[in-house]
């Protein structure tokens, strides 16, 4: 198993002391290494240590100033900070970046939602769908926003949509999207019989802040995608 291989699987074990001496002892041999820049961050992350994890990623942006990758994550740590006219540019930045990347406008479009753009998160999701029209959080998240500001019927498309992706039938309830929570838990996903539909902030808060922060979050999205491509 290679270093970052290593430094990764730590991070996947929610072992961000660990991740951040194999990420250390990677970059002081290979300092242009991206990859060892984005997990050293994320672990600085998980272990509460803001600031660090921000200058890494800094560092690394220096070398690697379009990287959507550590702008994504940057987007990331300033969103957990609430800080959304900071998380907002960096979204914006790693869409930019990688304008074909699907999941960069769903998320652009969710910090948007949070901070009380909605016309202009709709308008991101929009986007995403068109890269990727079977994406089930997206459409359940854009048919959220659309019931938000009173339209329904386009709302019950989404919805609709969003079920049929999931093999839901039932019209009672709305679903949450079911989703793997990080890569040691592969094979497994959350129920979704009988779970009322969560809000936009919800679902994907669950990804920023919880779980999911173990990978990495674009890393995780961006494998996800990938996998989707390949079937």
């Amino acid at each position: 198993m290679d270093h970052i291989a290593q430094g990764n699987k730590h991070l996947d074990d929610n072992n961000p002391s660990e991740a951040l001496k194999v990420f250390d002892l990677f970059l002081k041999e290979n300092s242009n290494n991206v990859e060892a820049y984005l997990g050293k961050g994320i672990a600085l992350r998980r272990l509460e240590k803001r600031e660090e994890s921000h200058r890494v990623f800094d560092e690394a942006l220096e070398a690697f100033p379009e990287n959507p990758d550590i702008l994504g994550e940057k987007g990331v740590s300033f969103f957990q900070e609430k800080k959304l006219e900071e998380a907002l540019e960096f979204f914006a930045k790693a869409t930019k970046s990688e304008p074909e990347n699907a999941f960069r406008y769903s998320s652009l479009a969710f910090a948007q939602a949070k901070a009380g753009f909605l016309f202009e998160a709709m308008d991101n999701y929009e986007r995403s769908i068109e890269l990727d029209p079977e994406n089930e959080i997206t459409h359940n998240n854009l048919g959220l926003l659309k019931e938000q500001i009173g339209w329904n019927k386009d709302a019950q498309v989404h919805f609709k949509k969003s079920d049929d992706l999931i093999g839901r039938t039932s019209p009672e309830t709305k679903p949450e999207p079911s989703q793997k929570i990080g890569r040691s838990d592969a094979g497994t996903s959350q129920n979704t019989k009988g779970k009322k539909k969560e809000s936009v902030l919800g679902i994907f808060s669950s990804l920023l802040i919880s779980g999911e922060e173990r990978k990495g979050f674009f890393r995780f999205w961006k494998e996800k995608l990938s996998g989707r491509k390949d079937r």
